[in-house]
């Protein structure tokens, strides 16, 4: 009988979901700053075009760093999958696939809500007291 052995790809997959989990309060936070501040900066009188481009620039580059962790994680748990379904039982970590699975899909979720509601907001038809 073989010793099963552990997908390191399942278990890189597990750490990146749970870090995307983590890690997507504080950059939904931190897109949200940007894009409140971009609001102010755009509504002053005298504002060049160019510091506008630069906060929309800076909210697409948020929106790059929130979606690519749990979107890595869950390509990265694609190739687990495989490489435990081609391994025909020597390899072991479809638990860790699956929960990256879950919980990568759990924040591309929210996330996706996030980013309506923020939308809403800029077109002011949202704001923290909920929509209208």
């Amino acid at each position: 009988m073989q010793a099963e052995s552990k997908s390191r790809k399942a278990t890189v997959a597990l750490v990146l979901a749970v870090i995307s989990l983590v890690a997507a309060p504080a950059l939904l936070w931190a897109e949200l700053i940007v894009l409140y501040l971009g609001g102010w900066i755009s509504s002053e009188p005298g504002v060049q075009i160019f510091v506008v481009a630069i906060v929309i620039v800076v909210i697409c580059l948020a929106l790059l760093i929130v979606f690519a962790l749990p979107v890595a994680a869950l390509l990265v748990a694609r190739r687990a999958r495989r490489e435990i379904t081609a391994g025909a039982g020597s390899l072991s970590g479809s638990g860790n696939v699956k929960a990256a699975q879950v919980v990568a899909g759990i924040t591309v979720a929210a996330l996706l809500i996030g980013q309506v509601y923020f939308a809403l907001m800029a077109f002011g038809i949202c704001s923290f007291d909920g929509c209208s």
